[in-house]
């Protein structure tokens, strides 16, 4: 453990990752989404670093007026439990921290102090006489190991989209360089970049660099012995029966990418589109060693393949699923603005039921990966490619998060299952119904 001296109560020592902190994170989490349930025909993917362009080659967004900010957590203020994240402003302009009235929980009693201080802020001149202690502060976009033991912050009481202004006193002291050159703020040797005013409105940016402890993904061969074992309902001839089933099929339950081999999927842009490359989306220093192993499995299965320069180029960023695994998403929202789409009708679940009312037996199946069974024939490929940290890398697979995608898969599932009795599908889920 390293200590610095400070001023008054403003101390800081940086702890060993330890698992209170963690779990100050997955507190915060609370005050954020919920997890998604991996339906990605209602996931909207984050408005990061920029608002994506489509009729421009280049992103012309990049000078929006992006300033210093992250997210700060702390245990708690005056003593009272504060696990709530906060928008943090990295503030050169003022000379002491505020922290907002509105933000901080019911029942806080702030110090009174002699004299008010005096900050000029990018919010405005404020002036204060109260003050509050923060402990156990955190900046998890920078570091989970780093823990500041507290910090004293004034009072202001004024509409503002930052929590928190962290002024000169605190950049000082633990010595956050904001860079308007770079666009980067640097806190030892991590770097984050700066960010649109409206970025930490999003839950999902807020999710992301909380929720930093993301799993690798899993993809491995089933066992038809563990999944039997599992269905207590049926008798042991039945069991006996369903393994004999499954084993005839061993390469549906091999955890390996298949692929369809009847198609190549097409994907039509609008008259007159014309090629989008956006800005890359900046992965936290923590997620980086995940992200690039995701990306490197991706290409190894032949869904990714490096491409070098490209006209065309969307962001793309990991979250974590339900289960704590990497999510891949690619923000294909200013392709989808070019995409003709070709729709394709949906089964309505209700309907579904009521038909099939009366079954005894009830199996589900669900298809992994399932857009990436689908090839892009190459013109398309030229279209999704996505830029990353380490270079643009173009879909040799259909992309999740592209519009068209669910009517494809729709449509092939209902070709390839047609004629088959007691059987429905919508898009990557596979329901028999039967009575024996």
């Amino acid at each position: 453990m390293l200590s610095h001296p400070a001023d008054n109560t403003e101390t800081f020592f940086f702890f060993d990752y330890h698992e209170e902190l963690d779990e100050l994170c997955k507190q915060c989490l609370s005050f954020t989404l919920d997890d998604d349930d991996g339906d990605f025909l209602s996931f909207d993917p984050p408005s990061t670093l920029s608002t994506p362009t489509v009729d421009s080659t280049t992103d012309k967004s990049v000078d929006e007026d992006l300033v210093p900010s992250s997210l700060l957590i702390a245990k708690s203020v005056q003593d009272l439990p504060f696990a709530k994240p906060l928008k943090v402003l990295f503030d050169t302009g003022s000379d002491i921290s505020f922290i907002n009235t509105s933000c901080l929980p019911q029942g806080t009693k702030p110090r009174i102090l002699n004299e008010e201080r005096h900050g000029l802020t990018a919010a405005g001149t404020f002036s204060s006489a109260r003050l509050v202690t923060l402990k156990e502060i955190l900046l998890p976009e920078f570091s989970r190991t780093k823990c500041i033991d507290q910090w004293d912050f004034s009072l202001f009481d004024a509409p503002c989209p930052f929590d928190i202004l962290l002024g000169r006193n605190f950049l000082r002291k633990l010595k956050i360089d904001p860079l308007c050159s770079t666009h980067t703020t640097t806190w030892e040797d991590v770097s984050i970049p700066f960010k649109p005013r409206s970025f930490w409105n999003d839950p999902y940016n807020v999710r992301t660099a909380l929720a930093t402890q993301i799993q690798e993904s899993k993809y491995e061969q089933a066992s038809v012995e563990e999944v039997v074992a599992k269905q207590a309902h049926l008798t042991t001839q039945q069991q006996l029966d369903l393994t004999e089933i499954l084993k005839q099929y061993p390469d549906l339950f091999s955890g390996k990418l298949g692929l369809y081999p009847h198609r190549q999927i097409h994907l039509d842009l609008i008259e007159g589109a014309q090629p989008v490359y956006l800005h890359v989306y900046s992965v936290p220093h923590t997620q980086l060693p995940l992200f690039k192993k995701e990306l490197e499995r991706l290409c190894s299965i032949g869904v990714l393949e490096s491409c070098g320069a490209s006209e065309w180029g969307f962001p793309t960023f990991i979250i974590p699923k339900k289960d704590g695994r990497v999510r891949w998403v690619s923000d294909f929202r200013a392709l989808n603005k070019l995409i003709k789409r070709k729709i394709y009708p949906f089964p309505v679940i209700l309907d579904i039921l009521r038909r099939r009312s009366g079954y005894q037996f009830f199996t589900k199946l669900d298809l992994s990966m399932q857009f990436y069974c689908f090839m892009l024939d190459a013109e398309s490929q030229k279209y999704c490619v996505i830029i990353t940290p380490f270079g643009n890398f173009k879909y040799l697979r259909l992309p999740m998060g592209v519009k068209q995608s669910p009517d494809i898969a729709q449509e092939i599932m209902e070709d390839t299952l047609r004629g088959i009795d007691g059987v429905e599908v919508y898009i990557d889920d596979i329901g028999i119904f039967s009575n024996d």
